[in-house]
Order: structure tokens, then C-alpha cells, then sequence
């Protein structure tokens, strides 16, 4: 016990303040099982906030969250009660609901605009952020809706939006680009099976994990041209940290097709955008491994396991290149669901 006590100490240690100078970044949970979202400092790794979502017809069940930086605002998707919740980033005060027409799924943003799935309704809800009001809500195009498709991921960025569709029977998932300005379909590319999506935050990349086609598609989002396919055993959650690098995705379906993960299935696999290659699948600690976020460096990755339980993995890696290591546990609320960086 001393041994391993000594060990966790000069881990933290050596993967604190002092090694990752500047600003410590704050990392939001979504506690998608008690109604409340966590606030974690990315230095000292404790939770410094715990808030539950005002309360709503229903007992809430916040699923994802995205954080607008020139607004200093935190937009929390709300299965449950139909809204997103809109909270001031200095002192998490409930500013205002975005009423939807149906559930509320994966939710992005571009500080001008919101995009939120409804997958009851087949669509999604656009949100003008100046007014905190409903644009319009644009159904997925009808001959995907007519073979089964459901609208799943979003992602929004420089223009445009891209919505992954999935269930779509007798032909390829796909994921539809939108303009936000005329919102209004530019294109669209078949992908494989259960995809979730991710942009490269300084490229024309665009990154399509599909889970049950163990693969990660890539794309230029302009020309949508295809670039290589990834194979990533159970790719789900996605995250490319600001420095551009690496592509991180979790297996959260704990599918193994691949050589063995050691220790189990449950994996972070770790791809090299230099070589489009996987460099690196460590074990997951706890099942679920699901959604990703990192602090501003890149140097602690934060991996959700929404398995029911309340654990949020702490995963370090000093350089782009250096495969990620777990090395603690945050506790967090109940069925730890999406994640986003603040600062």
C-alpha cells in the first residue's frame, strides 16, 4: 500500500502545475443519471463544482454540454425536460432555457449558433445564441428519414454543420453537411455503421468514428473527399486536443476484433495524425469508456464511463506522441455522460 501510495504521488507529481505550466483548464461533466453537471479543476483534478440543472417538468437528465468561450456561457443539453440549459461560465447561474420540440441529444455550438439533435423528432434544432431563440428545425433529408435514418451526432464549425445519420437500412450510414448560413444540405458522405464526429480544430479535417464498423472515416469537410479509413476497434467517442496532433477515441462497446488491448477490451486507442496510424490502445480501467475531453496543453485527457457508475478517467500523456496513461479516478454525479473543456 505505501508502495502504491508513493507511486501515485510521484505521478501527480510529476504531471502537475509545474510540468504544464499556464492556466488550469476546468472540465464539465454531464451527470446524465442525477441531474447534474461537475466542474473539474485539470490541475488539482478535484471537483470544485457540483450544480444541478433547474429543475423542469421531469427530473432532469443532462446528455451533453458544450461551452461557448466569447460568451462565457455553458449550453446543457437536457434529454428530458426538452431544453437546453443556458449557464453563465464565471458562477454557473441559470440564465435561460432553449425550448426544443423533441429530445435533446448531442448538442455543438460556434458561439453563433446552436445545433441540437431531436431523435424523436428526426431532425435538428437551430438556436440563435444573440437571442437565445429557435431559428428553425430542419427535418434529415427525406429519403434517409424514408429508410429508417436517425440523426445522431452533430458538429458545428467555420459555416457549417455535419449530422451523422445512422439506422439507415440497405445502404451506408451517412453524415449530411448543412450550411449555417442558408441551412440549407451542401453534401453528404457515406460512412459505416453508428457514426460520431469530430473536427480538426485548425484543418479541413473532418473525423467519423463508426462504432460497429470498427473503423474511423476521414474527410476533407470542404471537398468532402475521402481520405483514409482508421481501423479502431469499437471507435466512439472522438477528441483531437488543441495542439492538432493526435486523434484520441474511446472503444466504448468494448468490441475487439483487432490484437488483443492488454488487460481487456475496454480501450483508448491513440492515432497519430502525422501517419493516420494508431500508435498506441491502452486499457481502460472501468467498462464504458465513452466521451473525451483534454485540458488546453493536451497533457490529460478526461474519458467519461457511462457504465452507471461515477468515475471520470484521468488519462496523461506529456507529448502529442507519448502514449496516454491512466493514473486516477475523479468521482464524479451518476452515469458520467458528455464532457467539454472550459478555458
Amino acid at each position: 500500500m505505501r508502495f502504491a501510495m508513493v507511486l501515485f504521488l510521484m505521478v501527480v507529481a510529476g504531471c502537475g502545475g509545474g510540468a504544464f505550466p499556464g492556466t488550469p483548464s476546468l472540465i464539465v461533466v454531464a451527470n446524465r443519471g442525477d441531474g447534474t453537471i461537475s466542474i473539474i479543476d485539470s490541475d488539482s483534478l478535484t471537483v470544485v463544482e457540483t450544480i444541478p440543472l433547474p429543475p423542469g417538468g421531469s427530473t432532469p437528465r443532462p446528455g451533453y454540454v458544450t461551452y461557448s468561450a466569447s460568451r462565457d456561457r455553458l449550453y446543457v443539453g437536457d434529454e428530458a425536460n426538452q431544453r437546453v440549459v443556458v449557464l453563465s461560465g464565471s458562477d454557473y447561474a441559470h440564465l435561460n432555457d432553449l425550448p426544443a420540440l423533441g429530445d435533446v441529444f448531442h448538442i455543438w455550438q460556434d458561439d453563433v449558433q446552436l445545433w441540437a439533435v431531436d431523435r424523436t423528432n428526426r431532425g435538428v434544432a437551430v438556436f440563435d445564441l444573440d437571442s437565445d431563440t429557435l431559428i428553425t428545425f430542419i427535418p434529415i433529408p427525406a429519403d434517409l428519414a424514408a429508410a429508417g435514418g436517425v440523426p445522431h451526432d452533430v458538429v458545428v464549425q467555420g459555416g457549417q454543420a455535419f449530422v451523422s445519420i445512422l439506422g439507415v437500412a440497405a445502404a451506408p450510414d451517412a453524415v449530411v453537411r448543412y450550411s449555417t448560413a442558408t441551412l440549407a444540405e451542401t453534401g453528404r458522405m457515406a460512412v459505416g455503421e453508428d457514426p460520431h464526429l469530430f473536427l480538426h480544430p485548425t484543418t479541413s479535417r473532418i473525423y467519423v468514428a463508426c462504432q460497429d464498423s470498427d473503423a474511423v472515416y476521414v474527410f476533407d469537410s470542404d471537398t468532402l473527399a475521402a481520405g483514409p479509413v482508421i481501423t479502431v476497434d469499437g471507435g466512439h467517442g472522438v477528441w483531437i486536443p488543441p495542439h492538432g496532433q493526435t486523434l484520441y477515441v474511446t472503444n466504448f462497446a468494448g468490441h475487439e476484433v483487432g490484437p488483443p488491448v492488454p488487460l481487456g477490451a475496454f480501450a483508448l486507442f491513440s492515432i497519430s495524425l502525422a501517419t493516420n496510424r494508431v500508435f498506441d490502445a491502452t486499457h481502460a480501467p472501468r467498462a464504458a469508456p465513452h466521451n473525451i475531453a483534454s485540458n488546453a496543453q493536451g497533457t490529460r485527457l478526461f474519458v467519461t464511463h457511462s457504465d452507471g457508475g461515477t468515475s471520470v478517467t484521468v488519462y496523461t500523456a506529456r507529448t502529442p506522441r507519448d502514449p496516454p496513461r491512466a493514473f486516477v479516478s475523479v468521482t464524479v454525479g451518476v452515469n458520467p455522460f458528455g464532457i467539454c473543456r472550459m478555458r
